[in-house]
């Protein structure tokens, strides 16, 4: 899953590139509730802005399983730690957590590069309008699946067995 989460994050920079020659030289970037532009950014920092955003997610969630092994005990929250970062169980609960880190970093990927389409398609229609219509539902899911498994986290590991 590491990897498939790296290739997201490239997939979604190549998709900026591809949609590069489309663009206008103002971008609309923010949207109002009825999906009219309300805030603009130019070409190229829409670009970088898009491009670091999808970097930093994707190095976050690839490098946080690495600093759960890396930093002591007494520094990680977590509910029960001391049972399931105990020395005989450490390297288990890590290897379940960076899965579930790996998960949640390409649910954000995807999340993000699906709105970063939206907002492209936006900028090449006339008027220029976010579909709401596709927007919403998109965000109402990315919510559900992170309310989910952060439950679903808290519950696998609050319990001591």
């Amino acid at each position: 899953m590491k990897l498939i989460l790296l290739l997201t994050s490239i997939f979604g920079i190549i998709c900026q590139l591809l949609y590069w020659p489309r663009l206008p030289e103002k971008v609309a970037t923010h949207f109002d509730a009825n999906g009219l532009p309300n805030g603009w950014m130019l070409k190229e920092s829409n670009f970088i802005f898009s491009s670091v955003i999808l970097i930093f997610i994707t190095s976050v969630f690839l490098l946080t399983p690495f600093l759960l092994k890396k930093c002591p005990t007494k520094w990680i929250n977590f509910p029960k730690k001391d049972y399931w970062l105990a020395p005989e169980r450490k390297e288990s609960s890590i290897l379940i957590i960076s899965n579930w880190m790996y998960f949640i970093g390409l649910t954000t990927n995807i999340f993000l590069i699906i709105i970063f389409h939206l907002v492209y398609i936006a900028n090449t229609t006339n008027p220029v309008k976010l579909n709401n219509g596709l927007f919403f539902p998109i965000l109402i899911i990315f919510l559900l699946i992170s309310i989910g498994w952060d439950i679903t986290l808290h519950i696998r590991f609050n319990k001591t067995a």
